[in-house]
């Protein structure tokens, strides 16, 4: 298989986006970009699918720049996303709104349905899809996933002059399902065998036919102080974790079922692209790529 032909036939690239900031700094009043997490559109227009933890970053961020230079007022500060490929000159950065939607189950750590939905000024042009929740059992350890995001240690523009928004892919296989009894039912993480650092949180793990099956969350990483004295994160190995799409579902029936007050999201079809097998299909045809025992 070719995940270059994934990426372009299912514009994966274009429904993918960096959550960032803008800033005015005081001492020159130059507008200064940061990133810390990724996003991406899905079934609704004018919203955009990350992380629970993202969500609260917008908090943190608030704080920090506050300890920093004092009255967040004066800095002009607005939060955004921008699409991959383009730069943050462009027309394709969306305000993010006040409003947000956090799974009613996640309280805070990783063993929680870490995902969430914000709510964007605008109308989104290019919208990936969800696999069918009743095919969602269908996934299978040693099936190829890919994923596309922002690692923060790369920089979301990598220094270039024209500051084009630059998305990393990586892929491997699914490496165990593994479930976990919290919040109110338990749910299923998916665990792939590629490592996704800080940044990436909140970007779409997806299969070989572009289908979104999990949301990448979490990973194993020791936290320690570089020689200057701050934190750095190491990542642990080459696994991470992504809440299964069927928690994904989950969080759209509760904002189906109770709309009163949330704004107009551009809900579309479950099925505007219809999985067109009776049962899923975790492989590719003739795959080659299978897992083998120890």
């Amino acid at each position: 298989m070719d995940w270059g032909d994934v990426l372009t036939e299912h514009s994966i690239e274009a429904a993918t986006y960096v959550l960032g900031f803008f800033y005015t700094r005081p001492r020159d009043g130059e507008r200064r970009f940061g990133s810390f997490c990724t996003g991406f559109a899905a079934y609704y227009t004018s919203a955009i699918w990350t992380n629970a933890h993202c969500v609260d970053a917008m908090s943190e961020i608030i704080e920090s720049l506050g300890e920093r230079f004092g009255d967040v007022e004066d800095l002009d500060l607005k939060f955004y996303i921008v699409q991959a490929g383009t730069s943050l000159e462009d027309d394709q950065r969306y305000e993010i709104n006040d409003w947000n939607w956090k799974h009613l189950d996640y309280d805070g750590t990783p063993n929680t349905e870490d995902i969430a939905l914000l709510d964007i000024e605008g109308e989104l042009p290019v919208l990936m899809n969800f696999l069918p929740r009743e095919h969602v059992d269908g996934l299978s350890i040693g099936q190829p996933v890919g994923t596309l995001g922002f690692p923060g240690a790369a920089g979301s523009t990598g220094g270039a002059a024209n500051r084009t928004v630059t998305a990393t892919f990586k892929d491997g296989v699914v490496s165990a399902l593994r479930l976990i009894d919290a919040g109110e039912s338990p749910h299923v993480e998916v665990q792939y065998n590629f490592n996704t650092t800080g940044g990436t949180s909140g970007s779409a793990v997806f299969d070989h036919n572009g289908w979104v099956v999990a949301v990448n969350h979490a990973g194993l990483e020791y936290r320690v102080p570089d020689t200057d004295g701050d934190v750095v994160r190491i990542a642990i190995g080459s696994l991470n974790f992504g809440i299964r799409v069927d928690a994904v579902w989950d969080l759209i029936d509760r904002i189906d079922a109770d709309p009163a007050g949330i704004p107009d999201t551009g809900g579309q079809p479950s099925q505007d692209r219809p999985y067109v097998y009776g049962t899923y299909q975790a492989f590719p045809d003739n795959w080659t790529g299978g897992t083998t025992r120890p």
